[in-house]
């Protein structure tokens, strides 16, 4: 029988041990690791003969999820604190499985180099073609916050949401999860409408949440600090070369989805099926009023109660393609599951 299904998970948000002592980390241990393993043994590897690919779809590390007062961990120390997540996936791949690896917003700076040392045999792409003309991605380019800014971070291209994301960890009672970060933002956007810019005004006021001033430092990796006002200062130019319409869509996909993005690349590069990650939100549909017969899904996340997959499979010899996504429960089984699909 032919391996003719590939896999996509996404958002593990893997942290260090430090991080999940402190209780900030959005993954966590005591729960979602052993759903993690479970899926990835009785799912995955058990079902070898069935699958082709397994394709992480970024996020699968976090080393944006720190207190501003801490030095956020390195991805050798990530990788060395989740080393029984590690070890299933090299025995996946000793399955036969090709194991992909597609960078998110959170573990966009870990390098080809480093991933394969944490994970030996990994495949790092920018993007994963695969069956029906399908194209998986994170999604986090087609944002505002989370996009790779070199414009205003010339020397990493840090996105603003690397800060946001900081800040709002180190606010007393500020949540665990992308959803408490999504409410701070809903709620400090009406900042849009002040004489000062988008930026400056979302990191002042977050930065007051976290009982900050401008002068006070943030710790960054390599013994590194920044002060609050100069990030205000770098970013106070955000979008501005997007001009405001497109600017204020990317706020859009930041605070909603990515769907519109989906229908986009569909229309533009000819694509059947769009994959990406980012919002956390499992979905999947089929057509849209911009774009027939496209079937657009989303991944979800692996560090929130309700866990998913997605699985595009195309038969061989009816090259019908089917794209399923699957809901996980809390012992790592499938539990349910939406089909759509096209010849």
């Amino acid at each position: 029988m032919a391996r003719s299904k590939r896999i996509f998970i996404s958002d593990f948000h893997l942290n260090s041990q430090q991080r999940y002592q402190a209780g900030d980390a959005w993954f966590d241990p005591n729960i979602h690791q052993v759903r993690l393993i479970n899926f990835l043994n009785n799912e995955v590897i058990a079902k070898a003969k069935l699958i082709k690919d397994l394709i992480l779809l970024g996020d699968i590390f976090d080393n944006w999820v720190c207190p501003v007062g801490d030095v956020p961990p390195t991805y050798d120390a990530i990788g060395k604190d989740n080393a029984a997540i590690i070890d299933v996936l090299e025995q996946v791949q000793k399955k036969g499985i090709g194991l992909y690896y597609i960078n998110g917003n959170h573990d966009f700076d870990l390098t080809a180099e480093q991933v394969r040392a944490i994970i030996p045999g990994v495949r790092p792409v920018r993007s994963y073609l695969g069956a029906g003309r399908s194209h998986a991605e994170h999604g986090h380019l087609y944002t505002l916050f989370n996009v790779l800014d070199y414009k205003s971070d010339p020397a990493f291209g840090r996105p603003i949401g690397y800060f946001i994301t900081r800040l709002v960890t180190s606010i007393e009672g500020g949540g665990r999860g992308i959803a408490d970060i999504l409410h701070h933002l809903d709620d400090l956007l009406e900042a849009v409408f002040t004489p000062q810019t988008l930026a400056s005004s979302i990191i002042e006021a977050l930065a007051e949440r976290a009982g900050l001033q401008d002068d006070s430092l943030i710790e960054m990796p390599r013994g590194q600090q920044i002060s609050v006002r100069l990030v205000k200062e770098r970013y106070r130019d955000l979008g501005s070369h997007y001009g405001f319409w497109e600017a204020a869509e990317r706020v859009s996909r930041d605070l909603g989805g990515l769907g519109g993005a989906a229908d986009k690349l569909c229309k533009k590069m000819a694509y059947n099926v769009v994959l990406f990650g980012h919002t956390h939100k499992a979905t999947i549909d089929k057509d849209w009023f911009l774009v027939e017969d496209r079937i657009y899904a989303n991944t979800g996340a692996w560090c929130v109660d309700h866990a998913h997959c997605v699985e595009v499979d195309q038969t061989p010899k009816t090259r019908k393609v089917v794209v399923r996504l699957h809901s996980v429960g809390g012992n790592g089984q499938i539990t349910g599951t939406v089909r759509k699909g096209f010849d």
